[in-house]
C-alpha cells in the first residue's frame, strides 16, 4: 500500500487504515487539496506549445454527445426558457421581494 489518507489532529496524523508499512519507513505528508476532480483546475490547462496542440487534438477528436435533433430541441428549450425568464422578470422579481419582507 503506498498511499493512505488520514485526519490531522493535535499534531497527530490518524490512518483511516492502518498502512503495512516498515517499520521506520521514510513517508511525506501533504495536505489534499479540496479539488475533487471535475473538470480541469487552471494551473493543469496547457497554455502553450505542444501541450496545448496535444489537447487540441484530443478535444477535436471527441464525438458529439448528442445527435443534431437533440441539439436543435435543446437549443430550442433554452432559448424558450431564456425568453420566458425575461418576460416574467420583474413579476419573479417582486415575488422574491415578498419573501423577505
Amino acid at each position: 500500500m503506498n498511499a493512505v489518507t488520514g485526519i490531522y489532529h493535535n499534531g497527530h496524523v490518524t490512518f483511516a487504515t492502518p498502512p503495512d508499512w516498515q517499520e521506520g519507513a521514510t513517508v511525506r505528508v501533504e495536505l489534499e487539496s479540496d479539488y475533487v476532480g471535475v473538470g480541469m483546475r487552471e494551473e493543469d490547462f496547457p497554455l502553450e506549445g505542444e501541450r496545448l496542440a496535444e489537447w487540441m487534438r484530443k478535444a477535436d477528436a471527441l464525438e458529439p454527445f448528442m445527435t443534431p435533433e437533440e441539439d436543435e430541441r435543446w437549443r430550442a428549450a433554452l432559448k424558450e426558457d431564456r425568453e420566458h425568464g425575461i418576460a416574467n422578470l420583474e413579476r419573479e422579481y417582486a415575488e422574491a421581494a415578498q419573501l423577505f419582507r
